[in-house]
């Protein structure tokens, strides 16, 4: 794959148990009837250290404080991901090339009768970013607990220089791969 690709590439096999661990206990919250409400998961897997953290998108300002404090969390623990966990709507098909058009009319998606809601996995790691969309549907007959498939991960490698090709407020939260934790031969894995 060419570092402008995008596609599909499975989690990085040092991580994926801790993201399926945090994807099975979203479910969980999903199907009691709560929503899944935005979290940052900020990891070092040696030693192995991981804090949770609140996001706040009631408005901009308090979204920006909340990113902020994920990426001085990141940079504390010079964290090797941060896993973001979120409910959100998004459109499909035809309605979703015509998304600019919906917000202007509507003012958002989550205004929009075409909205779908859906569960969302953002990791980012210093080898690339995977992001994972899986659809809410009722559970059983109930108007409130809702759940979802295992969502499929689409990956998309770092650019030169280590930062993504992916733009927006939720990303770039990683700092820098700190220099000092490479040996001789490059990069030390975790």
């Amino acid at each position: 794959m060419s570092e402008s690709q995008h596609g599909t590439q499975s989690l990085p096999s040092h991580i994926r148990p801790l993201v399926e661990s945090l994807i099975a206990h979203a479910r969980e919250i999903s199907e009691s009837g709560k929503e899944l409400m935005t979290i940052a998961v900020v990891g070092r897997l040696d030693p192995n250290e991981v804090r949770l953290l609140s996001v706040d998108q009631s408005d901009p300002d308090r979204r920006d404080r909340s990113l902020a404090e994920i990426r001085a969390t990141a940079a504390t623990l010079d964290a090797d991901f941060v896993l973001l966990i979120s409910e959100s709507w998004t459109l499909e098909g035809k309605h979703a090339e015509r998304a600019q058009e919906i917000i202007e009319e509507y003012g958002s998606i989550g205004n929009s009768p075409y909205k779908k809601e859906v569960a969302t996995f953002s990791l980012e790691t210093h080898d690339g970013n995977w992001l994972g969309v899986a659809p809410l549907v009722p559970k059983g007959y109930s108007k409130r607990k809702k759940t979802f498939r295992d969502p499929k991960f689409t990956y998309a490698p770092p650019a030169k220089g280590g930062k993504t090709e992916l733009v927006g407020a939720l990303t770039g939260l990683l700092p820098p791969r700190n220099p000092s934790a490479d040996g001789p031969d490059g990069p030390k894995v975790h």
